[in-house]
């Protein structure tokens, strides 16, 4: 009996990981390691770079044109912004958009949901469906669990899934909360001045979230207008990156779905591309590494 207790321990010494089939704690970098990683960040500051060179000319003409394509909704309405062709009249107030600017009309419960999916009540949804439907799993000593407390080894399931999940989505949101209050960049529909919008101009007034500023006084106070990064893309991809890590058979959709919220955010008027760009490299990042984190002290503490 006791040659058996000791195998049945020494079987279980290895720490277990969230993810299904690994063990010791998460296991290496995503895709294929630490080259990928320097890669994919490279990208990103590639396409930020061409997008905000130029004081953001590349931006502010990529949210344009995308506003054109999708067409009126709330405060700009294309009957309205149309000009007459002429020389210094830009392209995208003269072309007639698709279907005759009522492209995001057609569209605008998918975008709604899309958007949705990055706020924070999805984190909180999310957590309560993987308290519910995942066991509170133990790691079983067999013989040797009345000699420990309650009769089981270290806390794994729930516990460690739920802990990962909330550690990458604080993190990404608190990490990019930062930024945006340091780079005080405004909405690309932001209010410059009273009862002026902004019109995807690259506005930037860095530290400006708690106090009006001598430059733009009709700034909001508390950050509803920041736009650098996006809050949802960078939640949204935390979450992504946490439940690709938990659930990797799920990789693609999680991905797909977040990609989605980021478009949304732009599709919708509220932030410029670079926003979202930053914002998924930023959330992915950081809620990859925070889950690997969580699953590594998981199982050293054992």
């Amino acid at each position: 009996m006791d040659a058996e207790i000791r195998s049945l321990s020494a079987g279980t010494s290895a720490p277990l990981s969230l993810r299904p089939g690994v063990e010791g704690g998460g296991g290496g970098a995503p895709n294929g390691g630490r080259r990928r990683w320097i890669v994919g960040w490279v990208l990103v500051l590639v396409a930020l770079a061409a997008l905000l060179i130029n004081d953001g000319r590349g931006d502010t003409s990529a949210w344009r044109a995308t506003r054109w394509l999708m067409g009126s909704q709330d405060a700009y309405q294309w009957e309205t912004y149309k000009r007459t062709p002429a020389p210094g009249v830009a392209w995208y107030r003269t072309v007639e958009p698709p279907l005759h600017g009522g492209l995001y009309k057609r569209t605008e419960k998918i975008w709604r949901v899309l958007r949705d999916l990055g706020e924070p009540l999805v984190t909180v949804v999310l957590l309560a469906a993987v308290w519910i439907y995942l066991p509170d799993r133990r790691r079983p000593l067999a013989a040797a669990a009345p000699l420990r407390e309650g009769g089981a080894g270290p806390i794994c399931g729930r516990w460690r899934a739920s802990a990962a999940l909330l550690a990458a989505t604080l993190l990404a949101g608190g990490v990019g909360a930062l930024i945006r209050f340091s780079t005080g960049r405004l909405r690309p529909n932001g209010i410059v001045e009273y009862g002026v919008a902004n019109e995807g101009e690259n506005v930037w007034e860095c530290f400006r979230t708690f106090a009006r500023t001598p430059h733009f006084p009709y700034f909001s106070i508390g950050g509803g207008d920041l736009s650098f990064p996006s809050g949802h893309a960078t939640l949204a991809f935390a979450t992504a990156a946490a439940l690709s890590y938990l659930s990797p058979r799920g990789r693609w959709l999680f991905l797909a779905l977040a990609t989605g919220t980021a478009l949304s955010r732009v599709v919708m008027q509220a932030h410029f591309y670079s926003d979202v760009i930053f914002g998924a490299a930023l959330g992915y990042t950081l809620g990859y590494w925070a889950v690997r984190a969580v699953d590594q002290a998981f199982g050293r503490g054992r």
